[in-house]
């Protein structure tokens, strides 16, 4: 299973329901423990947020951040009007994050999340 949804399986009448691609996109960040904020940490929509601890200590946090163009007047076409960028931000005193916008799926950034956590930590 895709945790991003393909968008092209949402597509009635050669147009993108958005409204479906996100719905499901959610129900698939919630069913992995992410929990939505509206908190514009980087002028996102709305986004989804999931802390990853070493036994009983916080030690990172992933994020994805949502950016809905569907507000502004529609364009020559309908790709894309929903925009999806990654962060990671480790858990420190001091700010040390990754940011990723590039069409991938959230297992492989979780999994660049954690290669990320463990290259920083001895700076945090």
């Amino acid at each position: 299973m895709l945790v991003k949804p393909d968008y092209k399986k949402h597509i009635t009448d050669e147009v993108v329901n958005w409204d479906s691609w996100l719905l499901e996109y959610e129900n698939n960040l919630k069913g992995l423990g992410y929990r939505k904020y509206i908190q514009n940490h980087k002028h996102e929509d709305f986004c989804y947020w999931k802390t990853f601890k070493d036994g009983e200590n916080k030690i990172y946090q992933v994020g994805v951040l949502f950016y809905d163009f569907r507000k502004y007047p529609k364009q020559t076409h309908d790709t894309f009007r929903i925009s999806v960028m990654y962060e990671c931000m480790i858990l420190c005193n001091d700010r040390i994050d990754m940011t990723v916008s590039k069409d991938i799926d959230l297992p492989l950034f979780e999994l660049m999340s954690e290669s990320f956590y463990r290259s920083m930590k001895k700076y945090k």
